[in-house]
């Protein structure tokens, strides 16, 4: 007797993956078949460039976290709700922070090339100072 069934997507770990397949085939739960391409539409593998991305963003985080001299407060039992609004204000303030930081950036780099054009044209206004 053929039982009607749903179509089930499973996202585990790589390495839970053949233990996983290997239980729902002794239950006979299973029926594998390769994906088309279009099937495969959000799934994908973690790119070297992402992994590195997300580790410098953590290592940003580190930076700043020391920078300021502050520790990460243990969660504990707070309620998920809290821990959503605390999450969304270090976003935020994080966020506040980077973009400080990038205009305080900017305001140095002007000041470089500003440098810069003044030590270029030093020699120019010594001559200039001298024939006066």
């Amino acid at each position: 007797m053929i039982v009607p069934v749903k179509k089930l997507t499973v996202i585990t770990l790589s390495n839970n993956e053949r233990r996983l397949l290997d239980a729902l085939g002794r239950l006979g739960v299973v029926q594998l078949r390769k994906l088309d391409e279009a099937e495969f539409v959000g799934f994908k593998e973690a790119a070297p460039e992402e992994i590195r991305e997300y580790e410098d963003l953590y290592e940003r985080l580190r930076s700043l976290q020391e920078k300021l001299g502050v520790t990460p407060e243990k969660v504990g039992g707070l309620e998920f709700d809290k821990i959503k609004a605390l999450s969304e204000e270090l976003r935020a303030s994080i966020e506040e922070f980077e973009k400080r930081a990038a205009a305080l950036e900017g305001k140095l780099n002007e000041s470089r090339e500003r440098l810069k054009a003044l030590e270029e044209a030093k020699p120019a206004l010594q001559i200039l100072k001298e024939q006066k």
